[in-house]
Protein backbone atom coordinates (compact mmCIF):
# COMPACT_ATOMS: atom_id res chain seq x y z
CA UNK A 1 0.00 0.00 0.00
CA UNK A 2 2.04 2.70 1.34
CA UNK A 3 5.90 3.12 0.66
CA UNK A 4 7.97 5.55 1.90
CA UNK A 5 10.21 8.94 0.52
CA UNK A 6 13.74 8.43 2.57
CA UNK A 7 15.34 7.31 5.95
CA UNK A 8 14.03 9.57 8.61
CA UNK A 9 16.04 12.39 10.53
CA UNK A 10 15.74 9.61 13.30
CA UNK A 11 16.71 6.37 11.33
CA UNK A 12 19.64 8.07 10.10
CA UNK A 13 20.77 8.53 13.97
CA UNK A 14 19.87 4.99 14.57
CA UNK A 15 22.18 3.96 11.70
CA UNK A 16 24.76 5.60 12.83
CA UNK A 17 24.42 4.35 16.68
CA UNK A 18 24.42 1.01 15.32
CA UNK A 19 27.71 1.69 13.13
CA UNK A 20 29.47 3.12 16.37
CA UNK A 21 28.23 0.19 18.50
CA UNK A 22 29.60 -2.05 15.54
CA UNK A 23 33.01 -0.58 15.33
CA UNK A 24 35.16 -2.03 12.87
CA UNK A 25 33.68 -5.17 12.84
CA UNK A 26 33.87 -6.88 10.01
CA UNK A 27 30.71 -8.53 10.03
CA UNK A 28 28.62 -6.27 9.92
CA UNK A 29 25.01 -5.43 11.40
CA UNK A 30 21.10 -4.79 10.27
CA UNK A 31 19.32 -1.91 10.79
CA UNK A 32 15.50 -2.37 10.27
CA UNK A 33 13.15 0.07 9.06
CA UNK A 34 10.31 0.07 10.80
CA UNK A 35 6.81 1.74 10.41
CA UNK A 36 7.36 4.86 12.61
CA UNK A 37 10.19 5.46 10.77
CA UNK A 38 8.33 6.21 7.27
CA UNK A 39 7.06 9.13 9.02
CA UNK A 40 7.91 12.78 10.05
CA UNK A 41 4.94 14.52 11.62
CA UNK A 42 4.91 18.41 11.09
CA UNK A 43 2.55 20.84 12.79
CA UNK A 44 2.77 23.34 10.57
CA UNK A 45 -1.11 25.20 9.78
CA UNK A 46 -1.94 27.51 7.64
CA UNK A 47 -2.57 31.00 8.99
CA UNK A 48 -6.71 32.29 9.41
CA UNK A 49 -8.66 31.23 5.82
CA UNK A 50 -6.97 31.46 2.06
CA UNK A 51 -9.15 33.38 -0.10
CA UNK A 52 -11.27 30.51 -2.46
CA UNK A 53 -11.11 27.89 0.04
CA UNK A 54 -13.05 26.70 3.02
CA UNK A 55 -11.80 24.55 6.39
CA UNK A 56 -12.81 20.37 6.22
CA UNK A 57 -12.78 18.56 8.88
CA UNK A 58 -13.27 14.60 8.94
CA UNK A 59 -13.88 12.62 11.75
CA UNK A 60 -12.88 9.14 11.56
CA UNK A 61 -14.51 6.12 13.73
CA UNK A 62 -11.55 5.93 15.97
CA UNK A 63 -12.36 9.70 17.16
CA UNK A 64 -9.24 10.83 15.03
CA UNK A 65 -9.79 14.02 13.27
CA UNK A 66 -8.48 14.96 9.77
CA UNK A 67 -8.08 18.37 9.21
CA UNK A 68 -7.28 20.21 5.62
CA UNK A 69 -8.81 22.62 2.90
CA UNK A 70 -11.01 22.15 0.31
CA UNK A 71 -9.71 24.60 -2.61
CA UNK A 72 -12.47 25.89 -5.00
CA UNK A 73 -12.11 26.91 -8.53
CA UNK A 74 -14.71 29.24 -10.13
CA UNK A 75 -15.90 26.62 -12.69
CA UNK A 76 -14.97 22.97 -12.72
CA UNK A 77 -16.39 19.90 -13.03
CA UNK A 78 -13.08 18.35 -11.61
CA UNK A 79 -12.03 18.06 -7.82
CA UNK A 80 -8.40 16.51 -7.34
CA UNK A 81 -7.66 14.61 -3.91
CA UNK A 82 -4.13 15.44 -2.96
CA UNK A 83 -1.91 13.18 -1.06
CA UNK A 84 1.04 14.62 0.18
CA UNK A 85 4.91 12.97 1.17
CA UNK A 86 5.39 12.25 4.66
CA UNK A 87 7.38 15.11 5.88
CA UNK A 88 5.19 17.65 4.47
CA UNK A 89 2.02 19.53 5.78
CA UNK A 90 -0.97 21.17 3.39
CA UNK A 91 0.54 24.16 4.41
CA UNK A 92 3.92 23.09 3.07
CA UNK A 93 2.66 21.97 -0.01
CA UNK A 94 0.13 24.74 -0.14
CA UNK A 95 2.10 27.10 -3.10
CA UNK A 96 1.71 24.27 -5.65
CA UNK A 97 -1.94 23.35 -4.58
CA UNK A 98 -3.00 27.16 -5.41
CA UNK A 99 -0.94 27.30 -8.82
CA UNK A 100 -2.29 24.17 -9.74
CA UNK A 101 -6.15 25.11 -8.25
CA UNK A 102 -5.89 28.05 -11.00
CA UNK A 103 -4.04 27.30 -13.67
CA UNK A 104 -5.79 23.87 -13.96
CA UNK A 105 -9.27 25.31 -12.81
CA UNK A 106 -9.96 22.61 -10.89
CA UNK A 107 -11.06 22.22 -6.68
CA UNK A 108 -8.58 20.68 -4.49
CA UNK A 109 -9.13 18.63 -1.35
CA UNK A 110 -6.24 18.50 0.69
CA UNK A 111 -6.24 17.02 4.05
CA UNK A 112 -3.52 16.50 6.87
CA UNK A 113 -1.95 12.89 7.72
CA UNK A 114 -2.67 11.73 11.58
CA UNK A 115 -0.30 13.23 13.50
CA UNK A 116 -0.12 16.52 10.82
CA UNK A 117 -0.49 19.99 11.19
CA UNK A 118 -4.24 19.86 13.09
CA UNK A 119 -5.11 16.46 12.29
CA UNK A 120 -5.04 14.32 15.61
CA UNK A 121 -4.00 10.64 15.66
CA UNK A 122 -1.09 8.18 15.16
CA UNK A 123 -0.37 7.83 11.89
CA UNK A 124 0.13 4.13 10.32
CA UNK A 125 0.05 2.23 6.93
CA UNK A 126 -3.00 1.10 6.93
CA UNK A 127 -4.87 3.30 8.66
CA UNK A 128 -3.73 6.36 6.27
CA UNK A 129 -4.68 4.06 3.64
CA UNK A 130 -8.21 3.67 5.16
CA UNK A 131 -8.05 7.25 5.61
CA UNK A 132 -7.40 8.04 2.33
CA UNK A 133 -10.54 6.00 1.28
CA UNK A 134 -12.91 8.37 3.63
CA UNK A 135 -11.24 11.04 1.55
CA UNK A 136 -13.25 10.15 -1.69
CA UNK A 137 -16.59 9.38 0.52
CA UNK A 138 -16.27 12.69 2.50
CA UNK A 139 -16.29 14.31 -0.84
CA UNK A 140 -18.63 12.37 -2.82
CA UNK A 141 -21.02 13.65 0.44
CA UNK A 142 -20.63 17.36 0.22
CA UNK A 143 -22.85 19.98 -0.93
CA UNK A 144 -22.15 20.79 -4.30
CA UNK A 145 -19.45 18.25 -5.20
CA UNK A 146 -21.82 14.91 -5.52
CA UNK A 147 -21.67 15.06 -9.06
CA UNK A 148 -17.81 16.09 -9.57
CA UNK A 149 -14.72 14.19 -11.64
CA UNK A 150 -12.27 12.75 -8.97
CA UNK A 151 -8.59 12.63 -9.37
CA UNK A 152 -6.70 11.38 -7.32
CA UNK A 153 -2.75 12.78 -6.64
CA UNK A 154 -0.05 11.01 -4.85
CA UNK A 155 3.35 12.49 -4.46
CA UNK A 156 6.15 10.11 -2.85
CA UNK A 157 4.10 8.12 0.06
CA UNK A 158 0.95 9.89 -0.90
CA UNK A 159 1.46 7.91 -4.34
CA UNK A 160 0.50 4.84 -1.87
CA UNK A 161 -2.34 6.06 -0.27
CA UNK A 162 -3.69 7.38 -3.57
CA UNK A 163 -3.50 3.59 -5.05
CA UNK A 164 -4.74 2.43 -1.79
CA UNK A 165 -7.48 4.91 -2.62
CA UNK A 166 -7.90 4.77 -6.27
CA UNK A 167 -8.25 0.57 -5.56
CA UNK A 168 -10.63 0.94 -3.21
CA UNK A 169 -13.04 3.31 -4.84
CA UNK A 170 -13.71 3.90 -8.58
CA UNK A 171 -12.02 7.64 -9.17
CA UNK A 172 -12.18 9.11 -13.00
CA UNK A 173 -7.85 9.28 -12.73
CA UNK A 174 -4.99 8.72 -11.15
CA UNK A 175 -1.86 10.70 -11.02
CA UNK A 176 1.40 9.84 -9.19
CA UNK A 177 4.45 11.48 -8.53
CA UNK A 178 7.77 9.76 -7.73
CA UNK A 179 6.04 6.99 -6.52
CA UNK A 180 6.95 3.79 -4.50
CA UNK A 181 5.66 0.44 -6.18
CA UNK A 182 7.38 -1.84 -3.01
CA UNK A 183 8.27 -0.76 0.20
CA UNK A 184 10.97 -3.57 0.61
CA UNK A 185 12.61 -2.78 -2.50
CA UNK A 186 12.72 0.73 -2.17
CA UNK A 187 14.18 0.41 1.85
CA UNK A 188 17.06 -2.23 0.14
CA UNK A 189 17.65 0.41 -2.34
CA UNK A 190 18.70 2.75 0.40
CA UNK A 191 21.85 0.86 0.70
CA UNK A 192 22.98 1.54 -2.40
CA UNK A 193 23.03 5.81 -1.19
CA UNK A 194 25.27 4.80 2.16
CA UNK A 195 28.87 6.04 2.51
CA UNK A 196 31.38 2.98 1.32
CA UNK A 197 32.30 2.74 4.95
CA UNK A 198 28.56 2.39 6.12
CA UNK A 199 27.56 -0.02 3.70
CA UNK A 200 30.96 -2.32 5.03
CA UNK A 201 29.06 -2.21 8.87
CA UNK A 202 25.28 -2.24 8.24
CA UNK A 203 22.50 -3.32 5.87
CA UNK A 204 18.89 -1.75 5.67
CA UNK A 205 16.37 -4.15 6.00
CA UNK A 206 12.44 -3.38 5.81
CA UNK A 207 10.49 -4.45 9.17
CA UNK A 208 8.33 -7.60 7.77
CA UNK A 209 5.00 -5.93 8.83
CA UNK A 210 5.91 -2.87 5.54
CA UNK A 211 6.46 -6.46 3.49
CA UNK A 212 3.10 -7.36 3.50
CA UNK A 213 2.28 -8.27 -0.41
CA UNK A 214 -1.32 -7.20 -0.18
CA UNK A 215 -0.18 -3.54 0.86
CA UNK A 216 2.08 -2.67 -1.60
CA UNK A 217 1.26 -0.46 -4.72
CA UNK A 218 2.38 -2.79 -7.39
CA UNK A 219 0.13 -5.60 -5.95
CA UNK A 220 -3.18 -3.09 -6.55
CA UNK A 221 -2.12 -1.03 -9.66
CA UNK A 222 -3.23 -4.11 -11.90
CA UNK A 223 -7.23 -3.43 -10.93
CA UNK A 224 -7.10 -0.09 -11.36
CA UNK A 225 -8.39 1.35 -15.05
CA UNK A 226 -8.85 4.76 -14.71
CA UNK A 227 -6.30 7.21 -16.66
CA UNK A 228 -3.08 6.91 -15.08
CA UNK A 229 -0.29 9.97 -15.17
CA UNK A 230 3.17 8.87 -13.57
CA UNK A 231 5.78 11.51 -13.21
CA UNK A 232 9.08 10.56 -11.96
CA UNK A 233 12.91 11.68 -12.21
CA UNK A 234 15.85 9.74 -13.43
CA UNK A 235 17.94 11.47 -10.66
CA UNK A 236 15.80 10.21 -7.74
CA UNK A 237 17.79 8.39 -5.06
CA UNK A 238 14.61 8.28 -2.37
CA UNK A 239 12.67 6.89 -5.02
CA UNK A 240 14.26 4.97 -7.87
CA UNK A 241 12.42 5.33 -10.92
CA UNK A 242 12.32 2.28 -11.41
CA UNK A 243 9.61 1.59 -8.96
CA UNK A 244 7.67 4.07 -10.81
CA UNK A 245 8.43 2.42 -14.22
CA UNK A 246 7.14 -0.99 -12.19
CA UNK A 247 3.65 0.84 -11.82
CA UNK A 248 2.95 1.49 -14.99
CA UNK A 249 3.76 -1.57 -16.92
CA UNK A 250 2.30 -3.54 -13.93
CA UNK A 251 -1.41 -0.79 -14.73
CA UNK A 252 -4.32 -2.23 -15.44
CA UNK A 253 -5.37 0.73 -17.36
CA UNK A 254 -5.63 1.38 -21.12
CA UNK A 255 -4.93 4.94 -21.02
CA UNK A 256 -1.70 5.67 -19.48
CA UNK A 257 1.47 7.59 -19.67
CA UNK A 258 4.62 7.76 -18.21
CA UNK A 259 6.61 10.90 -17.96
CA UNK A 260 10.26 10.38 -17.09
CA UNK A 261 12.21 13.93 -16.28
CA UNK A 262 15.89 13.96 -16.63
CA UNK A 263 18.20 15.26 -14.30
CA UNK A 264 15.54 16.02 -11.55
CA UNK A 265 15.21 14.23 -8.42
CA UNK A 266 12.84 13.27 -5.81
CA UNK A 267 11.79 16.95 -4.12
CA UNK A 268 12.82 19.23 -7.32
CA UNK A 269 9.30 17.96 -9.71
CA UNK A 270 8.20 21.54 -11.09
CA UNK A 271 4.82 20.83 -12.43
CA UNK A 272 4.29 24.20 -13.50
CA UNK A 273 7.21 23.57 -15.72
CA UNK A 274 7.36 22.08 -19.02
CA UNK A 275 6.88 19.03 -19.75
CA UNK A 276 5.15 18.27 -16.62
CA UNK A 277 2.75 21.39 -16.63
CA UNK A 278 1.47 19.79 -20.50
CA UNK A 279 0.96 16.93 -18.59
CA UNK A 280 -1.10 17.71 -16.52
CA UNK A 281 -3.05 20.11 -18.05
CA UNK A 282 -3.29 16.95 -20.65
CA UNK A 283 -4.94 14.72 -18.66
CA UNK A 284 -6.72 16.86 -16.36
CA UNK A 285 -8.79 18.37 -19.47
CA UNK A 286 -9.22 15.04 -20.64
CA UNK A 287 -11.57 13.88 -17.54
CA UNK A 288 -12.94 17.41 -17.50
CA UNK A 289 -14.60 16.90 -21.19
CA UNK A 290 -16.69 13.43 -19.77
CA UNK A 291 -19.06 16.54 -17.72
CA UNK A 292 -20.23 16.33 -14.77
CA UNK A 293 -20.95 12.10 -13.38
CA UNK A 294 -24.41 10.71 -14.36
CA UNK A 295 -23.91 8.11 -11.89
CA UNK A 296 -21.49 5.81 -10.06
Amino acid sequence: MLCLTRPSHHLRHAVLLVIAMAGLSASGCTKVVRERDLFHPQDRILAGVPKGARPIAIPRPDEANLVGWLIEADASVLTVVYFGGNGETVADSWPRLRWMSRAMNVNILAVDYRGYGASSGVPSLKICGEDAVALIDALRATEGYERSRVVVYGRSIGGGMAVFAAAHRLVDGLVLEAPPASCPEVVRSWNGQLNWFYRMLVTLEPDPALSEPSLQPIAMIGSIQCPLLIIHGDADTVIPQSQGRDLYERSGAIDKRFLPLPGVGHNDIALNAEPAQTALESIFAEITALGPVTQR
